[in-house]
């Protein structure tokens, strides 16, 4: 029993790293697993005695709870300003050394004591240190090390890579060491493992294509010298240097970022909604902003505002619009939506509409030709008087672009005779007699309009035995084979 209980919860201390070839060594290696801060041995979370968030309050090595229970006591955040652990539900609170070796909850107050990094170990795991502890030995870190790092990375002299950073035309080329980018980032490991430098001491070279080169500056600086600070930049930046650092695989600065944007930039977030929900929902990776926005979006029935005068709110997906206004509980003036939805469609239609109104004038040719028939037997004077007959010369076509009916007429080679005919029925005999009174045949002569042959007598005549015939015998389809014909 008293096995049981020591492997169940262990209390944390302070000491010297473990080299990589120690056995015991991956009772140092921790990995941040959606806000948890979890031994890579045991399996085993850092977590508060009894979640009581009080100053001295011991940290112990516990089973992670599960989803429906309690874990607040267990839940923590990397502040990469001062380099603290803090508790989720308070950061008041952070890991504290008390004494030479015991880890305690305390008060937040700045001390080097409360300092740790989070220095990666491998892709699985890394070791929390105290920011007073070398990366390497046990000698005082100062900040003077993180300037020196700093300095490398603007020396022109022993970089080994370049990476290129940015889409044409607006590409940047930094120069950087290949050791530095490999165990800061696993994704940069990759990349530089595919792409080792040569023999004949050609440089490794690494594409970015889809970080912008001023964002990329920033975040290299983080990874050589552990400095960045939020505050410094405008929150659609902040947004950029997310999605940068969830492609580079920085992780913990990924969790920082939400947390930042949370806490700081509350009133951006809302006039900004539909960003931050594409963003969030683009990768896994941003659990927070997620929540955040499931949160905002059970909600929106009584607060449609956070979608409607989103600044962003015309690039709305369709889907998510029509289930936003077909909501029953919908508290928004009908006339309102309508001219939100007015908004959003001509958006989406923009690129078709001419930006100048005076293009537009210009384009409209002030007399449209009505003569333009697509043919190169008839013009549009034979179809308004073919139109005529068939509407037994009743009709008065007053739009010469739209005329109702279409034509397929014969030619007579050799002459200027152009033959044609209209029937209302249908063109088989079907072993019944059928005829009409309203087809007709006709003739012009010489390509003119006006010279012309009709005749609406016996022009369609079907029977049990032959037809159609055309005329009064003129034209006869005789038995049941189409090939036998008879003409007069």
């Amino acid at each position: 029993m008293a096995l049981f209980v020591v492997l169940l919860k262990i209390e944390i201390i302070q000491r010297s790293k473990k080299s990589e070839h120690d056995p015991n060594v991956d009772m140092q290696l921790w990995y941040f697993n959606g806000g948890f801060i979890v031994n890579k041995r045991p399996g085993f979370v850092l977590d508060v005695v009894g979640a009581k968030c009080q100053t001295g309050t011991r940290i112990v090595q516990y089973h992670k709870h599960k989803h429906d229970e309690p874990s607040r006591g267990q839940e923590w955040e990397y502040n990469y300003e001062d380099n603290s652990f803090y508790l989720k539900f308070n950061r008041n609170f952070v890991l504290d050394v008390s004494g030479t070796n015991i880890i305690h909850l305390w008060d937040k107050h700045g001390g080097k004591n409360q300092q740790f990094i989070l220095q990666k170990w491998d892709d699985d795991s890394a070791v929390i240190e105290n920011a007073e502890m070398n990366i390497i030995d046990n000698f005082k870190f100062s900040p003077k090390l993180s300037q020196n790092f700093l300095e490398i990375l603007d020396d022109d002299e022993y970089y080994d890579v370049n990476i290129e950073v940015g889409d044409n035309p607006h590409v940047k080329t930094f120069h950087a060491q290949t050791v530095i980018l490999s165990y800061r980032s696993h994704y940069l490991r990759r990349k530089l493992s595919t792409n080792k430098k040569n023999n004949d001491g050609t440089l490794s070279r690494i594409e970015l294509p889809n970080i912008l080169p001023e964002i990329f500056e920033i975040i290299l600086k983080y990874i050589y010298g552990r400095r960045l600070s939020l505050k410094e930049h405008d929150a659609s930046n902040i947004i950029k240097l997310l999605v940068a650092a969830n492609e580079l695989g920085l992780q913990e600065l990924v969790i920082h970022i939400q947390s930042f944007l949370m806490e700081n930039n509350s009133n951006w977030m809302e006039q900004n909604f539909d960003l931050i929900c594409r963003t969030s929902f683009e990768n896994d990776s941003f659990l927070d902003l997620q929540k955040y926005c499931n949160c905002v979006i059970s909600k929106i029935s009584n607060e449609p505002d956070k979608i409607f005068k989103s600044q962003n709110f015309t690039s709305i997906p369709k889907n998510r619009l029509i289930s936003v206004i077909q909501d029953d509980n919908l508290q928004m003036d009908e006339y309102l939506v309508w001219e939100y939805v007015l908004k959003w469609g001509i958006a989406q239609n923009s690129a078709e509409l001419p930006s100048n109104k005076g293009e537009s004038k210009s384009r409209i040719p002030r007399n449209i030709n009505s003569s333009g028939i697509d043919s190169n037997i008839i013009t549009y004077q034979h179809s308004e008087t073919i139109s005529k007959w068939v509407n037994g010369l009743e009709l008065e076509i007053t739009d010469k672009l739209k005329l109702p009916y279409e034509f397929k007429l014969l030619f007579l080679k050799g002459s200027n005779e152009i033959l044609g005919g209209y029937n209302p029925i249908t063109w088989k005999s079907a072993y019944r007699y059928s005829n009409t009174k309203d087809s007709f045949i006709f003739s012009f002569n010489n390509n003119r309009s006006e010279n012309y042959i009709v005749d609406n007598r016996h022009t369609i005549d079907n029977r049990s035995y032959y037809g159609p015939s055309f005329g009064n015998g003129d034209l006869i389809l005789w038995g049941l084979d189409i090939n036998t014909l008879s003409t007069n």
